[in-house]
């Protein structure tokens, strides 16, 4: 017996299309989905980042107030002592990095001696320009560290979307306003970065006091 075709269905363009854009519109919904949750682990990776750069500066500025404490100096560099760091501890703007190796001169005096024990480097922004805050990574160990730029590039060294600086002012007294309390020091460390486009700062501070001299 002949079968009867008349009865049998498929698929009119219409429906073709219609299933189509369907599928279309799951796919990429999706791979929207997908890139968004790509672009936020991205995003919190990033400020994760930013965040460890800035304490790693508010730690950076507490060792070097250690440091002094150890050698017995003033808790703000300005003794004559001896000098661990460029610059000294001054209301101002600053960069400040570990070194990526640290030299041992064969003959040192007591001043070079303790600038080379330490493993930071600390420098006054100039007040006539802006701050040159770009910071470049350094892979070395299996631990990337984050420095500025130096004289001398360090081999390995890349750009990174990050800018650091740390802002250093004294605390007045809450007695009187007009007094400057030179053993209390209010710390900010600035970082910012650029994130698809889109500029992101976040900013840390805490206040480090000259607690030899003077409890808070």
């Amino acid at each position: 017996m002949k079968k009867n075709l008349t009865n049998q269905k498929g698929f009119t363009l219409l429906e073709l299309i219609i299933s189509f854009g369907i599928m279309s519109i799951v796919i990429f919904g999706a791979a929207s989905l997908y890139v968004t949750s790509i672009r936020g682990n991205t995003a919190q990776i990033e400020r994760f980042i930013g965040y460890n750069l800035a304490q790693e500066g508010l730690e950076g500025v507490r060792n070097i107030r250690d440091s002094y404490f150890r050698q017995g100096l003033a808790w703000d560099g300005s003794s004559a002592e001896a000098k661990l760091v460029e610059a000294p501890f001054l209301p101002g703007t600053y960069r400040i990095f570990r070194k990526v190796a640290l030299s041992t001169p064969s003959a040192l005096d007591q001043k070079e001696a303790a600038f080379a024990a330490s493993p930071w480097i600390f420098q006054a922004c100039p007040k006539t320009q802006n701050c040159d805050d770009q910071l470049y990574r350094v892979d070395g160990g299996g631990v990337p560290n984050f420095v500025h730029k130096q004289d001398i590039v360090t081999p390995g060294m890349t750009e990174s979307p990050y800018r650091r600086t740390v802002t250093l002012s004294f605390l007045k007294d809450n007695g009187d306003k007009s007094d400057v309390v030179t053993d209390r020091m209010l710390v900010t460390a600035h970082v910012d970065w650029m994130d698809h486009g889109t500029a992101k700062s976040l900013d840390l501070s805490t206040e480090f006091t000259n607690w030899k001299q003077r409890p808070f």
